[in-house]
């Protein structure tokens, strides 16, 4: 890996799996992602998809301006602090290797837009607005950038009213790689808005989009899909969704949500994470990371549709300073498969966010930008 560094922590996964593996921190990738002088100040979410070549970072909550030295600070050194200037709902970073991104700015558009709208908005917007969690590219059947998206309310605090998918055609990425102005889109609500997180990842296999969940009462992760057949149609707002149960069949209307299958055993409170498959290690994978606990989550199963409990671990706990809630909080474990440069391991990172809210990010550039590590599994991963 081109961003290693000496430091090396053999773990042990928990006795729900018989895999070794090592987690290496990668600062050289962290350092190309530290707040830019002018621009982009930092963004949480921090997804990534690729589109042929160009390789994109799906942000959420992205903060703009500059940077400054507050030499005012003291008794303590001179400090780097922010001059937030703008909060875009949403945003995107054009990948460049061993560079820092580009950053593909909302407010410099050739077309108006409303004031912290970001690329991707709901048609009520501003009354509620979309955060990005995760992005899939479907290269086949719709040829389109499929984005997961929280739809957010202005109304009350961290309301939640659905998941959207976001769907962009590949023909203007192409056209206009660096230029979201031209990604015409639509959406799709999923069901169950309510009572499932559907920001847990995306995956597309054969003809289908899985979308992993938490259900939210039971604390359960869960699998759902549709076919990819059924978002080509532009008119199609409601299609036919299809969950996983216990009998490992998939039901368009199941019963109840007992009858939902728990991937595996361990509860979740997660609202969002990440699901991948990597073919050399041949294993679908999910990683995760909640705000109220410092533990990233990597569960695994050679199916990913099985009825077996998928393998469990904690593979890395956040240091205690950037996750203990004062003053920051750690959450958003995302993996990026596009970072690895034999594909054989697996790169993932993590936000952080401070406790101090807007005065605590414009104070400081700690928080609030993605810090990457690389998993390397030394033996073959299996479900119970």
């Amino acid at each position: 890996m081109v961003f290693s560094l000496p430091l090396f922590l053999l773990l042990l996964l928990a006795p729900s799996s018989n895999a070794e593996f090592s987690v290496t921190t990668l600062p050289s990738l962290n350092k190309l992602f530290e707040p830019q002088k002018e621009g982009w100040l930092g963004a949480d979410s921090s997804a990534s998809v690729c589109i042929k070549t160009n390789c994109y970072f799906i942000w959420a909550v992205t903060l703009v301006g500059s940077i400054f030295l507050n030499s005012s600070t003291t008794p303590a050194p001179s400090t780097i602090n922010r001059n937030i200037t703008g909060m875009p709902h949403n945003s995107l970073s054009l990948n460049q290797l061993n560079v820092q991104p580009k950053f593909l700015d909302p407010r410099v558009s050739n077309r108006p837009r409303k004031k912290n709208m970001g690329w991707f908005a709901p048609d009520d917007f501003p009354n509620s607005y979309y955060w990005p969690i995760n992005g899939v590219h479907d290269a086949t059947i719709n040829k389109s950038l499929i984005m997961s998206a929280m739809r957010v309310s202005k109304l009350g605090f961290l309301n939640v009213t659905s998941t959207d998918l976001i769907i962009v055609n590949d023909t203007n990425i192409i056209a206009h790689p660096d230029d979201p102005t031209w990604w015409e889109f639509r959406t799709v609500t999923l069901p169950k808005g309510e009572e499932i997180y559907s920001t847990l990842g995306l995956l597309i296999v054969e003809d289908f989009l899985y979308i992993m969940g938490n259900q939210k009462a039971e604390k359960k992760a869960i699998l759902s899909r549709l076919k990819l057949s059924s978002l080509l149609n532009s008119n199609n707002t409601n299609p036919s969704i299809e969950y996983l149960t216990e009998s490992g069949s998939f039901v368009t209307d199941p019963e109840n949500n007992s009858e939902l299958h728990r991937l595996f055993d361990r509860p979740t409170s997660c609202s969002e994470g990440d699901l991948n498959y990597n073919e050399k290690l041949n294993i679908f994978y999910f990683v995760c990371l909640q705000a109220t606990d410092p533990n990233i989550l990597f569960a695994s199963s050679s199916n990913l549709c099985s009825t077996k409990s998928w393998a469990t671990s904690t593979i890395y706990t956040v240091p205690e300073e950037l996750s203990n809630g004062f003053p920051y909080t750690a959450y958003a474990a995302k993996s990026h498969p596009e970072l690895s440069d034999d594909g054989e391991t697996i790169i993932i990172s993590y936000n952080t966010n401070s406790a101090g809210g807007f005065d605590g990010l414009q104070n400081s550039t700690i928080a609030y930008h993605p810090r990457f590590l690389e998993l390397t599994i030394t033996t073959t991963i299996t479900n119970n």
